[in-house]
């Protein structure tokens, strides 16, 4: 089963970003979580940090934009990881929102 390298590109939303990534710790299918903090002015990244220490956390240190920010994530599994898949996941999404439901039934998508 290929690992897939999850994104999650945060930018000030701490609590959902925190949300998001206890729900994708909860999925069955083998994940590395690479969360990018995108200059975030709300202590993000301290807390990301301090409840989830085995995680990637890179900090850019200004807003480089969505393109960017996942850029750095994307970049960082291909030259750390030997990227097989990649999933780029919006911090607002987590299970429980209804956003699974969206994706439910399409083989394409793994969850």
């Amino acid at each position: 089963m290929q690992r897939i390298f999850t994104i999650v590109l945060n930018w000030n939303g701490k609590s959902d970003t925190l949300t998001c990534i206890e729900s994708l710790q909860k999925q069955t299918h083998p994940t590395t979580i690479i969360c990018v903090d995108n200059g975030s002015g709300d202590d993000s990244a301290a807390a990301i940090r301090a409840r989830f220490p085995a995680i990637t956390l890179i900090e850019t240190g200004s807003n480089l934009g969505y393109a960017g920010g996942n850029n750095v994530g994307i970049r960082h599994a291909l030259s750390a990881h030997g990227l097989q898949r990649v999933a780029l996941i919006d911090f607002d999404v987590h299970h429980g929102n209804g956003s699974e439901d969206i994706f439910r039934g399409d083989e394409r998508v793994l969850m």
